[in-house]
């Protein structure tokens, strides 16, 4: 991914946004969870419709038809979140550029710490009593 890319992709997950509009549009988002390895566990939010992938130079723009099926129409830029729960602060920990104008942003902040999917919970344990076969059967 260029600078230009990985900077807008920054720019848009800083920006601040309306509570009501940032509830609503985490509602359409996923939570992959791992009971046991909460470290693992995290929210993932598909944003679509961006800018339009290519306009940064006419070899951009072809690769960008090419990648789109080359039916002219301009890909637009997308980015998957991944919200984690990071205990030293909000960050963004990583953007790659997964695919020509996708892009996966890993982003950390305390806020899902204490969120019940980010909790490592113990397994159930049972107590077991083992008593030899007396039967005689084998």
């Amino acid at each position: 991914m260029d600078a230009a890319a990985a900077a807008a992709v920054a720019e848009a997950a800083a920006r601040p946004v309306e509570r009501s509009a940032a509830e609503a549009a985490l509602a359409g988002g996923r939570l992959v969870s791992d009971a046991l390895a909460p470290e693992l566990s995290y929210y993932e939010l598909e944003l679509g419709g961006g800018t339009p992938c290519g306009a940064e130079s006419p070899e951009a723009a072809a690769m960008a038809r090419v990648a789109a099926g080359g039916d002219g129409a301009p890909l637009a830029r997308a980015v998957t979140v991944r919200f984690r729960c990071g205990r030293d602060g909000e960050s963004i920990e990583s953007v790659e550029e997964d695919a020509t104008c996708h892009y996966t942003l890993l982003f950390s902040t305390p806020s899902l710490c204490g969120h019940a999917s980010f909790q490592k919970r113990s397994r159930a344990s049972q107590h077991v009593v083992c008593r030899p076969d007396v039967s005689g059967a084998t």
